[in-house]
């Protein structure tokens, strides 16, 4: 399998595990030192100016307090960009009319080592 096709296939499990709300699956995709930065992270760490997470324990720890103050939603993952290690998607969050732009880093054994996200009106 080329690896642009094995990077599209993580990032359709990825979009599955997060609809799942599977956070135990989802930390299986990133690396030990990720940092993922959203403007979500405000609304759990209100002193996070940088909306910055650090780590993966770090990050297991928002994503479960997130999953408690948002609940679940889902998302539709609309497009998916592909340019050696870095991957850009488009997703849309179900119900809502926002869509939600990802920029994703791997390492070169496949692991994320950056999350970014950014939230528009669609």
């Amino acid at each position: 399998m080329k690896f642009e096709a094995l990077v599209k296939l993580i990032s359709e499990d990825f979009t599955v595990a997060w609809n799942q709300w599977d956070i135990e699956k989802l930390l299986t995709f990133v690396a030990n030192s990720v940092v993922v930065r959203s403007p979500k992270v405000g609304m759990i760490y209100p002193e996070n100016a940088a909306c910055e997470i650090v780590g993966k324990e770090a990050l297991h720890e928002y994503w479960t307090k997130l999953k408690i103050k948002n609940g679940k939603f889902d998302v539709t993952q609309l497009s998916i960009t592909c340019d050696g290690r870095k991957l850009e998607t488009v997703n849309k969050l179900n119900g809502q009319d926002i869509l939600i732009y990802e920029t994703i880093l791997l390492d070169e054994y496949g692991k994320i080592i950056f999350l970014n996200y950014e939230y528009r009106n669609s």
